[in-house]
Order: structure tokens, then C-alpha cells, then sequence
């Protein structure tokens, strides 16, 4: 049996999938979009990194900061006084208009940014769930809060229920895992070789994948590559 069968790999929100995240859930039976989490100002939460031909695009979602610290991230607000949703749409237009699949996909995405909700993790939801219908359609996804998972001993019942036997993590992640979950098995993966992919160039696996998607299309998902 397929040891993969069984792995489920947590996703903590990002604003867009990274390669990173792309590499878990391509091994994994289920994925979870692990709103449950606690916020901080780690900025892989609401920004997003684009690398290009040239350099590299950066993507900010602001957001009203909560008064307590630690809050989860599911309670999280966008600052709805900035109009930066037409901004980030005309700079990915600006830096991929001339990648071969671009209008294809850019098309889909403009819908995401028509109605802007009042939550972040709710507007992280929508655009994990899009891309997952391009990339993994037909994989299960979870969303940690509409499974009742506020703790460690919920998302072990929860995987449990779901007959998923350990974690999938990336080599940053072990750390974590084996510190709070150290009953639950851990399978590290190996390191991404970017050169798998140019352009763009000097991909990092905390880079947006949409990018890849813009230049390669579907399928790249499936031919990840390892140092």
C-alpha cells in the first residue's frame, strides 16, 4: 500500500499556495486548511511572493490588526479602506500578461476579487479552494474550523475519523510537528530542485505557485522535482 494513502498534509493559510504547499498536498490523501492556527505577523499569511522573469513580485493583503495577541487567525479582518484588490490584480496582469497560459487562468481569478469578504481566512479559503479545482480537483480539502478543530487532541480525533495515519511536512516544518504532535508520524520530504522550472527563475518553495501555472499550465504539479 501506498504509504501516501494515508498522509494528510496541513496547510497553514497563505495567501496563494506556495510551491511548498504544492509539493505536500501533491503526496497527501487529504488536505486541511489549517484555519485554526493562531495569528502572527509571519508574512506568508497575507503576502504573497510572485518571482518572474526579472524579479520578484510582492503581494500585500492588509488587514486590522486584533488589540489581543495570538488571536485566531479565523477572527482576522481585511482593512476594507484600501482599494487594493484592483492593485494586485493590475501588477499580476503587469508581470505575467505575456506568460503562455496567463489569460487563461487570470480570467478565474478576477471573480475571486469581485467581492472581497470581511474575514482574511475566509478570502484564503476561496482562493485555496480555486486553486486546488485547477491543480488537485477531486482531492479531499478540509477547512479546520468547519471540523471543529481548535487543538491538537481535535485534529488528531479528526484524523482518526478520517483514517489518516501521519503528517507530511516540509524539512522547515519537522520542528513543529515533532514538537506538537509527537505521537503522530512525520514524513519529511525532500527539498524541491527549482530548476525544474524556468521561467521564472530562482524559484524558493515559499514563492507563489500560480506563477508556475501561468507559465506551464496544467500537469506542472505532478512533475515535481527533488534536490
Amino acid at each position: 500500500m501506498n504509504s501516501q494513502s494515508h498522509a494528510l498534509a496541513a496547510i497553514r493559510p497563505h495567501y496563494f499556495l506556495t510551491i511548498g504547499d504544492v509539493q505536500k498536498i501533491a503526496a497527501a490523501k487529504a488536505v486541511l486548511f489549517a484555519d485554526h492556527l493562531r495569528y502572527s505577523k509571519q508574512r506568508s499569511i497575507t503576502r504573497a511572493l510572485f518571482p518572474g522573469a526579472q524579479e520578484v513580485l510582492q503581494l500585500t493583503i492588509p488587514v486590522r490588526h486584533p488589540e489581543a495577541s495570538n488571536a485566531p487567525l479565523h477572527t482576522i479582518q481585511i482593512d476594507s479602506h484600501q482599494s487594493w484588490p484592483r492593485r494586485h490584480l493590475r501588477a499580476l496582469e503587469l508581470h505575467y500578461r505575456y506568460a503562455p497560459y496567463f489569460e487563461r487562468y487570470f480570467f478565474y481569478l478576477q471573480k475571486h476579487y469581485r467581492f472581497i469578504p470581511v474575514h482574511l481566512t475566509d478570502f484564503l479559503w476561496t482562493l485555496t479552494c480555486w486553486q486546488m479545482q485547477v491543480l488537485f480537483p477531486g482531492k479531499a480539502l478540509f477547512r479546520a474550523t468547519s471540523e471543529g478543530i481548535r487543538k491538537p487532541d481535535d485534529l488528531i480525533r479528526f484524523m482518526k475519523e478520517q483514517e489518516l495515519t501521519h503528517f507530511l511536512c516540509t524539512p522547515e516544518e519537522a520542528g513543529y510537528y515533532s514538537k506538537n504532535y509527537p505521537t503522530v508520524p512525520c514524513n519529511v520530504l525532500p527539498e524541491i530542485d527549482p530548476r525544474a522550472w524556468t521561467p521564472p527563475n530562482a524559484l524558493q518553495s515559499h514563492h507563489a505557485f500560480l506563477a508556475i501555472i501561468f507559465y506551464h499550465g496544467p500537469g506542472p504539479q505532478y512533475r515535481l522535482t527533488f534536490a
